[in-house]
């Protein structure tokens, strides 16, 4: 639990849903299309679902043979003629499609408004962190931002999750002094049988580090 919240853990999508209806619990962040879907056939629209986080929406892809140039223009020109289209589907289906919140411009908002509630926040002791960061100003909000858009589906948004397994704030606690070498180790290699992917390549070493430094601040003692 944090900042009184408490964060609960459903194996499927329309249990989300469900324990939205026996009022179990208040929100809940569901993959768009079934989320989306399963409020407009089976709840009759009866919530909001608002989309989150851009790089939660994967794209699809068509591959062709790079000497396929006459196919590929041919399809791209389909695929504009018919882009006013897609939104029927989407709206048939309850597809949300709305701008996205950012939950890294979210958090960052609370926090300002947290200040601004405070009379002298100079006079107010440190939060404590587990360890001081190396990283420049800025770096830590944007590792924070960079984790909830990567990391934050299977971690939670902020590392918060019910998935004990899951949880990265007692990485400390559990590995000790191999933590720093675990770390690396996972996001270089991934742990592909667990559904970890490799981000070595797919995100910079600096932007790991940020990651990485964020972490380290939200560790449980």
């Amino acid at each position: 639990m944090t900042d009184g919240i408490e964060a609960v853990t459903y194996r499927k999508a329309p249990d989300v849903l469900n324990g939205l209806v026996a009022g179990e619990i208040d929100a809940g962040f569901v993959w768009g299309p079934s989320a989306g879907y399963f409020n407009k056939e089976k709840l009759s629209s009866v919530y909001a679902i608002t989309p989150t986080e851009q790089r939660w929406q994967f794209g699809t892809s068509i591959g062709l043979q790079k000497k396929d140039t006459a196919l590929r223009d041919q399809l791209n020109n389909l695929i504009d003629t018919l882009a006013p289209q897609f939104a029927k589907p989407m709206d048939k289906y309850g597809i949300p499609s709305g701008a996205p919140i950012l939950l890294a411009q979210a958090n960052s908002a609370k926090m300002a408004q947290a200040q601004a509630a405070v009379p002298d926040a100079a006079a107010q002791p440190a939060p404590p962190v587990a360890e001081k960061s190396a990283q420049p100003p800025g770096a830590l909000a944007k590792g924070n931002m960079m984790f909830n858009n990567y990391c934050s589906h299977c971690h939670g948004p902020d590392a918060v999750t019910g998935e004990k397994r899951q949880n990265l704030r007692n990485l400390a606690k559990k590995y000790g002094e191999r933590v720093n070498e675990i770390f690396a180790t996972t996001m270089a290699t991934g742990r592909l049988s667990k559904g970890m992917p490799k981000w070595a390549g797919v995100i910079s070493d600096e932007e790991i580090a940020m990651i990485k430094a964020y972490i380290d601040t939200v560790q449980e003692k």
